[in-house]
């Protein structure tokens, strides 16, 4: 199912398809609930958004504002994943800072939206 945006107006709720910008908003408020040392996975926010985790990629390699929205938080399924600023030795790196090299896994989609999602197996710990 598509995100929707539901809009008030005067005459009453409007609701409408997500564009591009919207997801961006809603990944960066997703974002801001991981905790330093956390983690999470392409396919935990792909889930939640109803897109593809290369999606997500590509939204988190638009985000311009590195560490204030945390994207080296968002880690592949079986590893670090991508990073576009700094490359993945930067993304290892402040995953360690945070984290004491231990960084936790946090389901968000379960979390979020409980077990009504298909779900991928996940490593307990993103390796570094």
């Amino acid at each position: 199912m598509p995100l929707l945006v539901v809009e008030e107006r005067a005459e009453g709720l409007d609701a409408k398809e997500a564009e591009m910008k919207d997801y961006v908003e809603v990944l960066e408020a997703l974002l801001l609930l991981l905790e330093p040392g956390e983690v999470t996975t392409y396919g935990e926010i792909a889930k939640l958004l109803g897109i593809s985790p290369r999606t997500v990629g590509r939204l988190l390699a638009s985000n311009r504002r590195v560490i204030v929205v945390p994207c080296h938080r968002v880690v592949a399924k079986d590893g670090l994943g991508g990073y576009s600023s700094g490359g993945p030795e930067v993304k290892a790196r402040l995953l360690e800072l945070e984290s004491d090299g231990k960084p936790r896994i946090r389901h968000l989609a379960l979390e979020l939206i409980g077990n009504n999602t298909k779900s991928e197996s996940v490593p307990h710990e993103a390796s570094i």
